[in-house]
C-alpha cells in the first residue's frame, strides 16, 4: 500500500551522519532545486500536514513549522486556511531566504533542532 511506512526508512535515515554544519552545507546547495524536485516527486507531505492541523487543531492560534526548509509546509497551511501566527525555524540559511519569499511566516529562524534549545520562541 502507499500510504504504509517502509520499515527500512529507519535503516536508511540513520545511515546518514548529523553534522549539524554538513546537513546545512547538503540543504544550502540543494535549496534553489529543493521545491521543483521535491514536485516531481508528487510530495505530498506538506498539504497533508495542512490538512490534519486544520482538521485536528482548527483553534490554533500559533503554529512552529520545525525543519520548515523552504516553506512548503507553512505555504500549505496558508492554503489549507490557517491564519494564525506562523514560525519557521530550519538549519539551512538558504532554505531560510526561499522560505521568507514565501511570506508566509511571521518569524524565521535559523537554529539546529538537535540542539534542542528553544529558548527566546515565546
Amino acid at each position: 500500500m502507499p500510504d504504509e511506512v517502509d520499515p527500512g526508512w529507519l535503516t536508511d535515515l540513520n545511515a546518514g551522519h548529523n553534522i549539524a554544519s554538513d546537513v546545512a552545507q547538503y540543504y544550502d546547495q540543494w535549496a534553489g532545486g529543493y521545491d521543483d524536485d521535491l514536485s516531481s516527486w508528487n510530495y505530498r507531505a506538506p498539504s497533508r500536514a495542512a490538512s490534519l492541523l486544520t482538521a485536528h487543531a482548527p483553534q490554533a492560534q500559533r503554529v512552529l513549522d520545525a525543519g520548515c526548509g523552504t516553506g512548503m509546509a507553512g505555504a500549505a497551511l496558508r492554503h489549507a486556511g490557517f491564519d494564525g501566527e506562523l514560525h519557521g525555524i530550519d538549519l539551512s540559511d538558504a532554505s531560510l531566504v526561499l522560505a521568507d519569499q514565501r511570506g508566509v511566516y511571521q518569524r524565521l529562524r535559523q537554529g539546529d533542532l538537535q540542539q534542542r534549545d528553544c529558548r527566546g520562541w515565546g
